[in-house]
């Protein structure tokens, strides 16, 4: 993720392997799906850096599967148009590399990654004008790594580069790259963040400092939601962590948007789950919205009608009902609570199912000081009622009565051991759940388990390649992670398939499953929904649902439709195999 400084606008690209191409106007607290028809393929592991001086946003590498790219491209937000540049030379192909654009310079810098069978050590400038990536060849750099922050500390004039994964641990060292000179320095800065794992960075202009979110921290016994700053000019880290902030997550989109002077933090991934929000941090003492209720922008009306929003600061509560308004226009009573920190919005009459919901709000707080501070915030939502299933007693009663006689038949031929060793693999799964939280607390095993994650159905030497695991290490993890029915594996032929707990893999006999039949009757009853609504509809997480999408899209039993809003989905005449 990276900053348009000439539209004032943030860029997203890819993520969950995916192509699309994404802007945010944090005035209009506002996502808009900005794919062009030519983009980059699809991938994970990638990095975009916004060159000022070309107006141009530049992408390079990533990862999709066990394909790494070397491939460079840029990005005109004007035409809305991606162009591969294809340069005479490139640096290997990598994921997870740094990379950030030098404004003095005029260069964009990229450092590291994770290349075929190595962890890459090299640093590259690249000048899109005369379109040639220079290796520059320093003295001394950083070990080989991958996942390591980088930013560009415009007022030092210097790049800041942050922890990363060089070995069978995270690193936490802080190095300085000066590009005039071609020289890298560890700043060996005391104190400084423990060990992490894919941190999310930004560089806050105004106030001069790096900033430093999240991530799989320590020993990697949790995942982290600390905040800290760090202060070139006296090489200190300060750990600044509110009282209330984002869930706990690692891998987050970050950057600075200095209009605004905000952080921008988009996404990420938590324990067995995935992020979709959007966060605003300010070091400023202005308040700000630190989350909502719900969260997911889905008002489900058959959970509640209320919408929560906590505020970082006490804000006065005389001024908030009068300059409030709402898009289409409904009446909602606002109460305060938590001294002022957090606001209930309740609507007076009932809300349509399907709307989309825009609330502008004005609250004011006081300082400490004495001075009058507004914040204007905007929140969005599309509400929802879903169909409450009904519940068919004959098939249930039909259904208890096969289990049983399966049961019974089964007692019968299988001796007594058999049947305590079944009874054991039931009931081992549910003391599993309750040492869920520990499941993750090795860096190699979440490594492993987030790429199951981006990559449902891979197989056993597949992960081994694409991550460079020892076999032994990797085959200990999955078992582990198995057991803690986090993961779960299929025998296909003589590979062996490993899958997120809720995904669905491909079968022989019923190769489109549940849950791809549940989307083609969503679709066909309300078509047109994106894979987001498609979530909330179906109560499942975004792999599983990208995934079953695209393999319907493969199957050419679904459409999908690029617009304004986003990309739609559609059935086509051959869907009726579904009926």
């Amino acid at each position: 993720m990276t900053y348009d400084s000439k539209r004032h606008l943030v860029i997203l690209f890819g993520g969950d392997y995916t192509h699309e191409t994404w802007s945010y106007d944090p005035s209009a607290n506002a996502w808009t799906n900005i794919t062009p028809n030519y983009s980059p393929s699809a991938r994970a592991d990638t990095v975009i850096a916004y060159d000022s001086e070309s107006d141009r946003v530049i992408l390079y590498g990533g990862l999709f599967g066990s394909t790494l790219f070397n491939d460079t491209w840029a990005f005109d937000l004007e035409n809305s148009n991606w162009t591969e540049m294809e340069p005479k030379s490139s640096p290997p192909a990598v994921s997870g590399h740094a990379m950030a654009y030098d404004a003095r310079h005029d260069r964009v810098v990229l450092f590291g990654g994770q290349a075929i069978n190595y962890m890459a050590r090299e640093t590259w400038a690249y000048d899109y004008n005369s379109n040639i990536w220079t290796t520059m060849r320093p003295e001394a750099s950083p070990d080989g790594r991958a996942y390591a922050r980088f930013e560009y500390d415009s007022r030092s004039n210097r790049m800041i580069l942050y922890g990363g994964q060089g070995g069978a641990s995270p690193e936490n060292e802080t190095w300085s790259y000066d590009l005039n000179n071609n020289t890298w320095s560890n700043m060996k800065p005391m104190p400084a963040p423990t060990s992490a794992g894919y941190r999310s960075m930004a560089y806050d202009i105004r106030s001069d400092r790096v900033v430093l979110f999240g991530g799989w921290e320590g020993q990697y016994d949790y995942i982290s939601n600390a905040t800290w700053i760090y202060d070139y000019h006296a090489n200190k880290w300060t750990n600044i962590t509110p009282s209330f902030g984002p869930e706990p997550r690692f891998s987050a989109a970050m950057t600075y948007d200095p209009l605004t002077d905000s952080i921008v933090m988009y996404g990420g991934l938590g324990k067995n789950r995935a992020f979709y929000d959007t966060w605003i941090y300010q070091l400023d003492n202005l308040p700000y919205v630190t989350g909502t209720t719900p969260s997911n922008g889905i008002l489900d009306l058959s959970v509640r009608s209320d919408i929560l929003v906590y505020f970082s600061e006490q804000m006065n509560e005389t001024s908030t009902e009068r300059a409030m308004t709402t898009t289409p226009v409904i009446s909602l009573n606002a109460s305060w609570g938590d001294s002022g920190r957090l606001l209930t919005l309740k609507p007076e009459t009932s809300i349509p199912n399907g709307m989309n919901l825009t609330i502008r709000i004005s609250a004011n707080a006081t300082s400490a000081d004495g001075k009058h501070l507004e914040r204007n915030v905007m929140l969005s939502f599309t509400t929802y009622a879903p169909v409450q299933p009904t519940f068919d007693t004959a098939k249930a009663g039909v259904l208890i009565l096969s289990v049983g006689i399966a049961v019974a038949i089964a007692a019968a031929i299988l001796s007594s051991e058999w049947i305590v060793y079944a009874t054991a693999l039931l009931l081992a799964p549910l003391y599993l759940k309750v040492r869920r939280e520990k499941m993750l607390s090795n860096f190699a095993r979440g490594r492993i388990y987030q790429f199951i994650l981006d990559c449902p159905g891979a197989h056993l030497r597949f992960i081994e390649k694409s991550l460079n695991v020892p076999i032994g290490v990797l085959v200990h993890h999955l078992r582990m992670l198995e057991r803690s029915e986090m993961i779960r594996s299929v025998k296909k032929g003589y590979l062996k398939r490993f899958y997120c707990a809720t995904s669905v893999e491909r079968t022989g006999t019923n190769i489109y499953g549940p849950m791809r039949k549940e989307i083609m009757t969503v679709l066909k009853n309300r078509p047109g929904q994106s894979v987001r609504s498609l979530e909330g509809i179906l109560s499942e997480g975004r792999q599983t649902v990208l995934f079953c999408v695209n393999d319907l899209l493969d199957r050419k039993v679904i459409v999908a439709k690029h617009t304004a809003r986003g990309t739609k989905y559609y059935p086509t005449g051959s869907s009726s195999q579904f009926a």
